[in-house]
């Protein structure tokens, strides 16, 4: 894995995970598009990764993904719309923070926590049309 590396402006189409980050660290990933595959952003591990200003929309499952084994993720002012099943979610409360983000027209929804998914996670200002659970803002 590489630490620091920053990735914009670039499009991935018709792959199984369209922006994956996996054990890095503190990388940052601004102004991308996923479109068309299984997942659009996976940040599957590493800590203090943020994303801003991304777009996912009609990936098969899920728009962005925050796995368990990763830790202080930021995820900002991101879109995420029309994907097969979540638009944002997060499988782990490790003081992750979703703020600004705009996740609307997802399958089943539009935000969504595991649990306990509210204790350090902070969720703010978001714009969706559906969440799980209430805690989610």
């Amino acid at each position: 894995a590489s630490d620091g590396n920053r990735l914009t402006r670039n499009t991935a189409k018709d792959s199984e995970v369209g922006f994956l980050i996996g054990t890095a660290h503190k990388n940052v990933l601004t102004y991308n598009v996923a479109t068309m595959n299984n997942s659009g952003f996976f940040v599957g591990g590493g800590t203090k990764n943020r994303l801003f200003h991304n777009i996912a929309t009609q990936n098969e499952y899920k728009g962005f993904l925050v796995h368990c084994n990763a830790a202080e993720t930021t995820l900002s002012k991101n879109e995420a719309h029309n994907n097969g099943e979540f638009g944002i979610v997060v499988w782990s409360d490790a003081s992750h923070k979703i703020i600004g983000n705009t996740a609307i027209n997802n399958t089943s929804f539009d935000l969504h926590a595991s649990l306990p998914g509210c204790i350090s996670n902070v969720w703010k200002k978001n714009t969706y049309g559906t969440k799980d659970p209430d805690c989610i803002q």
